[in-house]
């Protein structure tokens, strides 16, 4: 356990002072949990439950601003798979407004691999699932080690990595369901997905995929699933909608900052940025255990707008939620053997909220429920996954 300094030998860092400020100089597992500039004020930091404020809780959201993924955006232009060459030419153009970095983002989003998702070559999720065809549904590519989180490659990057493939396979551009298996810990280097057509239809298809990889004198799967896409609709009149999480909004909230990215145990840190409402909402800040659970806002640090092809990896990037339960986390961690995520909106651009409960440790295996909202109050998405639950005792499998 990291100690802040100062602290002689407690076991956990204070995280307040006796003004109730935080005190927040952790560092545990290669993480530090500062407080976000728009904290600070005459260098004096204010408590974590900011005061209410226009925009502080995302419950004062009007139920009318729940749809405003329903403008338009490039995605939606560039995702049509009946528009000509031209028209996207022309429709960047347009668009772009004569930003050449307008137009290219339209233009880009009909590249192979990003089909429904739109294609940005410039940051490191886009370079890193970067594929190319080899015919009947095959797609070369590289896993690469800058996704890596403990003991192996992070299962939301190997996700994303794999519905790239599916995206640049299917007529229609947004993922509706996926639910991928890990079997096996894949290794940095050449890897091959194979996207095979379930049935495709006029409103919906299906993909399995599999995720091959070298192993020796034989290719072996290392990662399988499915995937059906469609086409997200305009909200109806008889569309309901869950009540939004009550907590403070990003500019409100402190920062877990990677103090090791450059490590391999923890490079996903590096690409990611994270924030935290309050001090128990991951469980390396806890003092005590609590519930299982876990989340924050969470974006890419590259500047990447989030898009579909960062759920999967926004909804596994957190630590397991039985962490903030068990308090007993190790390098192997709780792999995830089987995970499912529903988009349920397109994507909003900007500060992710992402929120983790466990129901269930029982039999070696934990559950994880997931959601993942727009700073708006739109829910983006759902997840669900079974992970094996390893604790202090060493294993990993």
């Amino acid at each position: 356990m990291g100690k802040r300094p100062g602290a002689g030998k407690k076991d956990h860092c204070d995280l307040h002072t006796e003004d109730g400020l935080p005190d927040i100089r952790l560092a545990f597992l290669g993480c530090r949990y500062v407080p976000h500039p728009s904290e600070e004020e005459n260098g004096v930091c204010r408590p974590l439950n900011a005061p209410e404020g226009p925009g502080d809780a995302l419950r004062s959201v009007r139920p009318e601003r729940a749809h405003r993924w329903q403008q338009p955006c490039h995605d939606e232009l560039a995702t049509d798979p009946d528009r000509r060459c031209e028209d996207v030419e022309r429709e960047a153009d347009r668009l772009g407004g004569g930003c050449e970095s307008g137009k290219d983002h339209v233009r880009q989003s009909g590249r192979l691999g990003a089909k429904g998702v739109g294609s940005m070559p410039d940051f490191e999720l886009d370079l890193d699932t970067t594929l190319s065809p080899l015919g009947d549904g095959r797609y070369s590519g590289r896993l690469v080690e800058r996704w890596n989180v403990g003991i192996g490659m992070n299962g939301g990057y190997l996700a994303a990595f794999c519905l790239r493939a599916v995206l640049a396979s299917s007529p229609l551009p947004d993922p509706l369901t996926m639910t991928i298996h890990y079997l096996s810990r894949p290794e940095a280097g050449d890897v091959e997905v194979q996207v095979t057509p379930m049935r495709e239809g006029r409103g919906h298809a299906t993909y399995r995929f599999d995720l091959l990889q070298g192993d020796g004198d034989e290719t072996v799967i290392r990662v399988t699933g499915l995937v059906l896409t469609g086409r997200l609709r305009a909200a109806g009149p008889l569309d309901f909608v869950p009540a939004p999480p009550d907590v403070a909004l990003p500019e409100a909230s402190s920062a877990v900052k990677p103090m090791s990215a450059g490590s391999e145990a923890v490079a996903l840190w590096g690409r990611l940025e994270q924030r935290v409402a309050k001090a128990d909402d991951v469980f390396f800040l806890r003092t005590e255990p609590g519930e299982a659970r876990t989340g924050g806002w969470t974006r890419l640090a590259d500047g990447r707008p989030a898009d579909a092809l960062c759920v999967p990896l926004f909804l596994d990037c957190w630590p397991p939620a039985v962490f903030s339960r068990t308090m007993k986390p190790d390098g192997a961690g709780a792999p995830t053997l089987e995970l499912t995520v529903h988009w349920r909106n397109r994507v909003d651009p900007g500060w992710l909220y992402a929120r983790f409960v466990s129901d269930q440790l029982a039999g070696g295996y934990v559950d994880e429920k997931g959601e993942l909202w727009s700073s708006g109050g739109v829910l983006v998405a759902e997840s669900r996954q079974l992970a094996r639950y390893v604790g202090d005792r060493g294993e990993t499998s």
